[in-house]
């Protein structure tokens, strides 16, 4: 009973193996949980709302060693390759990641969500010189891990842009529209700004250049322009307030301190705006310390006047531009309403005690000896008196005395 049982049992095992035979090479396979037809056109077909298809999964080593079995007629054969989380299929040659259609770039990682590339150059077109534009919606968060943003629509931090050195007519940074006005770099450890093709700024380790492109500035910042047998305005310092008592300074401070006021000032005060009178004043530091006020010591007035001084204005230096008028030359007096009694310094090695100074007539002034004047022999002089010993009359407010003193 047991043998013909399994004589039935291998017979009709044996009768299906054929049934099943036939219809693989005849028809489509299908292998469901449930009754479907599979697609003609494919020679199998897997159907399940509930299950999954697994295919071999090799690491990337059990992969490399399958490979050096395979041969071209091997090609379309697929794994799943473990250590990369990716499928690969054998194209004759060598093993491509399902979905790379210039092969498998091991530059490219994913992790997680994201994916990464450690080295090389990401191009968007076929090579550099046929890139096409790169748009981004969102920010570009920690750029070298030092949270750098790049988000037009709100914020634009990078930590190193690396351009070309450029030239004035072709700057390395321009504006849209406007490829000749830009910032470019003339040489190693130099920063330039163009403008319409032509230099304009140049800022360098020795100093800034305004208006030249000189390796050699004269000073921190040196102004270069104008034109031969031209007065050149290259600098204005300008108020955009007209009123009386409105000045525009430039302050000259010899301190580390930022509210310090040793130096120097020179402003221009507008003294009367309806008539457009100004007044040129210089100032110094001389009250001691660190700081204090910068006291005025000399103004030039618009009307030609120098004074000297302080703020009172101790003394006066007045200078007239019309020779032959009645006050041409210098007037040396106190403020007005003062007393003090004027003092006239000369240099302390020039002529001799009891010197008189004497004018030749045409301008020049030199010191004399009293003694060597030209003498009169009417009269003589006998220790602190004078008398005449000639005959004759002396007249005082007359011209023709006609009495020995008259």
């Amino acid at each position: 009973m047991f043998k013909n049982n399994r004589f039935c049992k291998l017979g009709l095992s044996f009768i299906c193996f054929l049934l099943i035979s036939y219809s693989s090479f005849s028809q489509s396979v299908g292998i469901s949980n449930s009754t479907f037809t599979p697609n003609p056109n494919s020679v199998l077909e897997l159907k399940s709302a509930t299950k999954g298809v697994l295919l071999p999964r090799l690491t990337a080593a059990e992969r490399t060693t399958l490979g050096t079995s395979l041969v071209a007629t091997d090609e379309g054969m697929t794994v799943y390759n473990t250590t990369d989380d990716v499928y690969e299929y054998w194209n004759g040659a060598a093993w491509v990641v399902i979905g790379a259609a210039g092969g498998y770039d091991d530059d490219w990682t994913v992790v997680g969500p994201d994916i990464e590339r450690q080295s090389g150059d990401v191009y968007i077109g076929d090579a550099a010189s046929t890139n096409n534009d790169l748009y981004i919606s969102n920010d570009i968060i920690d750029w070298d891990d030092s949270q750098y943003y790049l988000d037009p629509s709100d914020k634009l931090r990078v930590n190193e842009v690396e351009g070309n050195t450029g030239s004035a007519t072709d700057p390395s940074f321009y504006f849209d529209g406007d490829g000749n006005s830009g910032l470019f770099q003339p040489s190693a450890d130099q920063v330039a700004i163009s403008a319409g093709g032509t230099e304009k700024i140049r800022v360098q380790s020795t100093g800034v250049m305004v208006g030249g492109n000189s390796d050699n500035p004269n000073a921190l910042m040196d102004v270069v322009g104008g034109g031969s047998g031209a007065a050149t305005t290259l600098m204005t310092l300008r108020s955009d307030f007209t009123a009386n008592n409105t000045g525009t300074s430039l302050r000259m401070i010899n301190s580390t301190s930022a509210t310090s006021d040793v130096g120097a000032e020179l402003q221009a005060l507008t003294t009367d705006a309806s008539n457009g009178f100004s007044n040129l004043i210089f100032k110094v530091h001389g009250s001691g310390g660190a700081s204090g006020d910068l006291e005025e010591r000399m103004r030039i007035k618009g009307d030609g006047e120098v004074q000297i001084g302080s703020n009172g204005y101790r003394g006066k230096l007045n200078f007239y531009a019309e020779q032959g008028a009645t006050d041409y030359g210098v007037t040396i007096a106190p403020s007005t309403g003062t007393t003090q009694n004027i003092i006239l310094t000369l240099p302390p090695n020039d002529g001799n005690a009891n010197d008189i100074l004497r004018t030749d007539g045409s301008g020049l002034l030199t010191w004399q000896d009293p003694s060597t004047l030209p003498s009169d022999a009417d009269w003589t002089i006998s220790g602190t008196n004078q008398y005449s010993a000639v005959s004759g009359n002396v007249g005082i407010g007359a011209t023709v005395p006609f009495s020995k003193l008259e």
